[in-house]
């Protein structure tokens, strides 16, 4: 007679596996269910249950030699199927538990001695129950130190979803990753249950209530509500995804359609930083660990790069949440100005300078990317314009109706030659920020794109100011370098930059060059120093 070995003794198992939704690879998830199905029946010998755990022992001792190899850095490793809870899956084949594995990130997290955290991923992914647990303890880990996820050499579905959370993701020569997406099995055993002459009924408290039972079909309302859950944990994977890896919604999505990509093909879709081994992961990382004294040390002898790590850090715990457009808008234009002030440092810096810099820089971007807004964006109200006659009375113009604006100055430019007073020309045109010789169509137009769309006005002057560097320096470099610098400040600190360069261009010679490089940041005209908000000087 054959033994059965009782499902009830697996309960959570068995429940995982009938009808719960897995992000895993397809052939790994029938596997699972396979080897499953046949240690039920009793198929699996003790000598393959004392091959698995064999097996398993191995795993562990080649995590033991890679801990030993770099004693400043925990490594962690996340082998085989990722499983809550799943103490029967890890004691025979190794499986992971995204609980377990939360407290062991966290503990590196908060341990000092741990200078970074390198997660060896050896997965095909698992079940999504518990996964985002997991997945909030690496974004925290990588908020407090560096966590690097290693494809080692598979790092598919539930498995991407966790690495792609590290602060770099970095592929074996020839790794697997990939398979973004989420399935759901149902074993239809409505057939089985008719032929032995039974029927199930089920009473529900509603309709909806528990659909999608092994004993009925699934079709219908079950198969609807069934595919509206799978869909959206699809949209959450895709959008942890895409926040860990600071890419778009849409990127991650185009590349979630069950593929996978080899090493550096990853790496070429965004889905990974680099190709390097585990070993060399771990000798870079145990490096940085030997270097971190004398780099702490260094950093409490630089108060700015003490209070710039505390700024990004509050920033990453303000931006969890979703915020209100304008506290968004607040949000990127502090971490612009700090991107500035970085940037601006990174000529000067030493070796662990530039190092803690390239750090803060990279975890800048992400954050960036990571702003949620809670709402859209609220009407921008039209830019009025104030200007006077020759009487001196004030008249307001909508700054984007550009013929009510012409017709007045060409009236009050045709009243001021009638007079001989081109003074009055003049000082029109600098009310609008415009030189006599401007003030026609084009100009106005200008001053209409501004009031209606102010990012596309702030790329514009900068692409501006970058040419007018170019005209006065001959050196694209450094023209790259005047606009990358100038990019935090606002549209009125824009213009005045964009002014003092068109006087240093109209005041070259023919054919000359300066000799001298200007300043990235250029004083403003002498009669705007009292009111303009000039950057303040960095000291790193």
């Amino acid at each position: 007679m054959t033994k059965i070995r009782s499902p009830a003794r697996f309960q959570g198992v068995t429940t995982l596996l009938a009808g719960s939704p897995w992000a895993i690879r397809e052939r790994d998830h029938r596997e699972l269910v396979a080897t499953f199905n046949r240690y039920l029946s009793s198929d699996v010998t003790e000598e393959t249950l004392k091959t698995l755990k064999t097996e398993r022992d191995n795993r562990a001792a080649q995590q033991g030699d890679a801990q030993a190899s770099a004693p400043g850095v925990a490594v962690i490793g996340i082998y085989g199927t990722i499983v809550p809870r799943g103490s029967l899956m890890a004691e025979y084949c190794g499986a992971t538990d995204p609980h377990t594995l939360a407290d062991r990130v966290s503990a590196a997290a908060d341990d000092p001695s741990i200078h970074s955290i390198v997660l060896d991923i050896m997965s095909g992914g698992g079940a999504v129950t518990g996964i985002r647990v997991a997945e909030e303890a690496i974004r925290r880990a990588r908020d407090v130190k560096p966590v690097i996820a290693v494809a080692n050499t598979v790092m598919c579905s539930a498995a991407l979803w966790l690495g792609a959370q590290a602060s770099e993701l970095v592929a074996a020569p020839g790794a697997e990753i990939g398979s973004i997406g989420v399935i759901g099995t149902h074993v239809d055993e409505s057939v089985a249950i008719d032929n032995m002459g039974l029927k199930v009924t089920y009473v529900r408290s509603n309709p909806g209530k528990a659909l999608g039972q092994p004993t009925e079909a699934m079709d219908g309302p079950a198969l609807e509500q069934w595919q509206s859950e799978v869909d959206r944990i699809q949209a959450d994977f895709v959008a942890a995804v895409a926040a860990g890896r600071s890419m778009t919604v849409a990127a991650v999505g185009a590349l979630a359609n069950g593929n996978v990509w080899f090493g550096q093909e990853a790496v070429d879709v965004g889905l990974a930083d680099r190709v390097a081994t585990l070993g060399d992961v771990l000798r870079e990382q145990q490096s940085a660990a030997a270097r971190e004294p004398a780099r702490t040390a260094r950093r409490a002898q630089s108060p700015r790069m003490l209070e710039a790590t505390t700024q990004l850090r509050l920033a990453e715990q303000r931006v969890r949440v979703s915020l209100t457009p304008e506290a968004a808008a607040e949000e990127h234009a502090a971490l612009n100005q700090l991107e500035a002030e970085l940037q601006s440092a990174a000529p000067y810096a030493d070796a662990d300078l530039s190092h803690d810099l390239a750090q803060l820089t990279q975890r800048l971007t992400a954050t960036r990317a990571r702003i949620q807004v809670s709402a859209p964006s609220p009407e921008v109200s039209p830019m009025k314009i104030t200007l006077k006659d020759r009487s001196g009375a004030a008249h307001e113009f909508d700054a984007a109706d550009t013929a009510a604006i012409q017709a007045f100055l060409a009236e009050q430019d045709r009243l001021a030659v009638a007079a001989g007073r081109q003074q009055e020309r003049e000082s029109t045109a600098s009310a609008l920020g415009l030189e006599p010789k401007d003030m026609g169509a084009d100009s106005l137009s200008r001053l209409a794109a501004q009031a209606k769309d102010g990012d596309a006005y702030r790329t514009e002057l900068l692409s501006e100011i970058e040419a007018l560097a170019l005209a006065v320096t001959g050196d694209e470099t450094k023209a790259a370098r005047v606009r990358k610098a100038n990019s935090a400040l606002d549209t009125d600190m824009l213009k005045e930059v964009a002014h003092g360069y068109r006087d240093q261009r109209d005041a070259l010679v023919p054919n000359g060059r300066q000799s001298k490089e200007p300043d990235l940041n250029p004083a403003p005209p002498v009669e705007a120093q009292t009111t303009a908000r000039r950057p303040k000087p960095v000291r790193w």
